[in-house]
């Protein structure tokens, strides 16, 4: 699916340019008119419409698992981020913070123990045992357009509003 979206939008990049060839070369020739551009616009649209015929299939046959994705949003790996970023509001440099963050997690894949394990075991970090409990990880992504519920809530929001006034134009 990701090929064929490259392979589409590559010819849709290259019917454009063709355009903006033709459009560029009218001022400077005589009895040039718009003919050559029919094409490339024409085949923009057959292509802009099978690429939508091929989404909502894709989005039809979709199905979302949310026990699956629950347990995806709550691995402590994803955690490491949110103690880099516990360690930068402390005063950490940001270097110092990755790179420790780095060597815990580092010491977990080693000795094949998971991160909330690693970071309850080491005295200085314990006060972040905290952030491994489900769904913190998740409610903590706050910021536009990141996976958290409140963003993507006002994202659902505005994709609705959107997808009404394109209704209401057509």
């Amino acid at each position: 699916m990701a090929e064929l979206a490259r392979a589409k939008s590559g010819r849709l990049i290259g019917n454009l340019t063709a355009v903006l060839v033709v459009l560029k070369g009218l001022p400077l020739s005589y009895n040039r008119d718009l003919q050559e551009d029919k094409e490339p616009l024409f085949d923009s649209v057959r292509q802009v419409h099978l690429v939508l015929q091929a989404l909502s299939g894709a989005y039809r046959s979709m199905q979302f698992h949310a026990s699956i994705a629950k347990a995806a949003a709550d691995d402590p790996f994803l955690v490491a981020i949110d103690l880099a970023e516990e360690l930068v509001a402390e005063g950490v440099p940001f270097r110092q913070a990755h790179q420790q963050v780095g060597q815990l997690v580092a010491e977990a894949v080693a000795t094949e123990r998971s991160l909330r394990d690693v970071v309850n075991q080491t005295p200085s970090y314990q006060r972040f045992a905290p952030l491994f409990d489900d769904g913190v990880a998740l409610a903590r992504r706050r910021s536009p357009g990141a996976s958290g519920p409140g963003p993507s809530t006002s994202q659902r929001g505005r994709l609705h509003h959107l997808i009404d006034e394109a209704l209401d134009r057509l």
